[in-house]
């Protein structure tokens, strides 16, 4: 993962929230892990499983597929 260039901002703009962050993320990267995303985004798995909980909640993001070799879908 170390080698992967990531076209994100990831700093504490305000004006972008953790979610978009995901999203943007998400959509460059379908298979990326909450490990991997907590790293790139420097929080927490936690942070980022309550934030894809809300996302789900909104219908803006599911996971295809198991744990390991699934997918994100954006809608």
């Amino acid at each position: 993962m170390d080698n992967i260039s990531i076209n994100v901002s990831i700093n504490n703009n305000e004006n972008v929230s953790i979610k978009n962050k995901i999203i943007d993320i998400m959509t460059q990267m379908p298979s990326i892990t909450v490990k991997e995303l907590a790293k790139i985004l420097c929080v927490t798995e936690r942070t980022i499983n309550r934030q894809i909980d809300i996302l789900k909640t909104e219908n803006k993001v599911e996971r295809l597929g198991s744990r390991k070799t699934g997918y994100w879908k954006i809608n």
